[in-house]
C-alpha cells in the first residue's frame, strides 16, 4: 500500500516538476519493482508513455532513456507494449546515429533489442554491423564491447558469423582486461564453442571451473567441447555432472536434459536419448529442438509414424531460421520416404 502510494504520488509530482531527471529515473526503476499485478500494469503503461512523450521533448537526456529502455524491456509481452518497445528500439536506433558518442544509452539498446521479437531481426542485424563499426572508432569501451559480444551470442544468426568470428579479439581483450571475472571467460567460452574452437573453448570452460567447480552450464559447455574433440566417455560425465548441479541449484533443467539428448543421439544410444527428450519436454513441451532430438531417436528406433509426428511438430515453432529449418525439412522428407518404401 505504502509503494502503490508513494508510485501514484510521484506520478503527480513528475507531472508538475516536468524537467526533473533523477527522480524520473528513481521513478521507472522503482515501478519495474512493484508486484506484477493488472492495476501496477496500468500504472506502469501510463509511466511508459508519459516517458516517451518527455524523451521525445528532452531530447539530449541520457539517464532516463537508459532507464527507459530498462524499464519496458520487463513489461508484459502483450501487443501494445510490444508496439511500444517497437517504437523505442526505432527511435533510440535514430538517436544513436546523432549521439555518437554516448555509451550508456548504446550499452542498454544491445540489451533491449537482445530481447525482441524475431520480426525485428532486421533492424537488430543493423545493431550488430553499426556497433561493430563503432567499436574500431571508439576502442577501449568497456561497457558498449562487453554488451556486444554478449548480444551476439544471444541472437545467433546466421548472417552474423563474420561479426561472430571477428568478435574473438573483443572476448580476448575484456578477459584479459578482467582475468578475475569467470563470467566473462564463460562467455568467451560459448563463443569459441559455437565457433567450432574446440579445443580453446575446452580451456576457457577449465578456466571457469577451476574457480567454480559447481558451474553447471561451464560443465554443460566443456561436456559439449570434449564430445567434439572426441573424447565420448569424458564428455558424457560432464554432461551428467552438469545436470546433478542443476539439480542441486533446483533451476530449470530442460537444457540440461536436451544437451545430453543430442549426446545420446551423437552416440547412437537412441532409447536414452528418447528418455533425456521426454525429460526436457516435461519442462519445455513447445521447444522445437526437443521435437527435433525425439524424431532423430525414433527414426533410429524404426518407430518411423511416432517420428514424423514429431518432426511435424517441431517445424510448426514460430521463427525457425535457417540452417536448422532445412535439416529439419530434409529429415522430415527422409522419414516420410522410408515410412512410404516400408509400407
Amino acid at each position: 500500500k505504502l509503494r502503490e502510494q508513494a508510485a501514484n504520488d510521484t506520478e503527480k509530482w513528475l507531472a508538475v516538476h516536468v524537467d526533473e531527471t533523477d527522480v524520473r529515473t528513481q521513478y521507472l526503476a522503482f515501478i519495474q519493482q512493484l508486484p506484477k499485478e493488472k492495476h501496477f500494469d496500468k500504472l506502469r503503461e501510463q509511466a511508459a508513455n508519459d516517458t516517451e512523450k518527455w524523451l521525445a521533448v528532452h531530447v539530449d537526456e541520457t539517464d532516463v532513456r537508459t532507464q527507459y529502455l530498462a524499464f519496458i524491456q520487463q513489461l508484459p509481452k502483450e501487443l501494445h507494449f510490444d508496439k511500444l518497445r517497437e517504437r523505442a528500439a526505432n527511435d533510440t536506433e535514430n538517436w544513436l546515429a546523432v549521439h555518437v558518442d554516448e555509451t550508456d544509452v548504446r550499452t542498454q539498446y544491445l540489451a533491449f533489442i537482445q530481447q525482441l521479437p524475431k520480426e525485428l531481426d532486421e533492424l537488430r542485424k543493423r545493431a550488430a554491423f553499426d556497433t561493430a563499426d563503432w567499436l574500431q572508432k571508439h576502442t577501449g569501451s568497456n561497457d558498449v564491447c562487453g554488451a556486444y559480444v554478449s548480444f551476439l551470442l544471444a541472437l545467433c544468426h546466421p548472417d552474423l558469423a563474420e561479426l561472430e568470428a571477428d568478435s574473438v579479439i573483443y572476448h580476448r581483450w575484456i578477459v584479459a582486461e578482467h582475468p578475475g571475472r569467470i563470467g566473462h571467460r564463460f562467455i568467451f567460452g560459448e563463443q569459441l564453442l559455437r565457433l567450432q574452437k574446440f579445443e580453446e573453448a575446452k580451456t576457457e570452460y577449465e578456466q571457469v571451473l577451476a574457480r567454480e567447480p559447481r558451474h553447471q552450464l561451464a560443465h554443460r559447455g566443456l561436456a559439449t567441447a570434449l564430445q567434439n574433440l572426441g573424447h565420448s566417455k569424458e564428455a558424457e560425465e560432464s554432461f551428467k555432472r552438469a545436470l546433478r548441479f542443476a539439480k542441486a541449484k533446483g533451476g530449470n533443467l530442460a537444457l540440461f536434459h536436451t544437451s545430453l539428448g543430442w549426446f545420446y543421439l551423437s552416440q547412437s544410444r537412441w532409447p536414452e536419448a528418447v528418455n533425456s527428450f521426454e525429460e526436457a519436454m516435461s519442462e519445455q513441451p513447445d521447444y522445437f529442438g526437443n521435437h527435433w532430438g525425439i524424431a532423430k531417436a525414433q527414426s533410429g528406433l524404426g518407430k518411423l509414424v511416432e517420428a514424423k509426428r514429431s518432426m511435424k511438430r517441431a517445424l510448426k515453432a514460430p521463427g525457425l531460421r535457417s540452417p536448422a529449418k532445412e535439416e529439419m525439412e530434409d529429415l522430415l522428407a527422409e522419414i516420410s520416404k522410408r515410412s512410404a518404401t516400408a509400407s
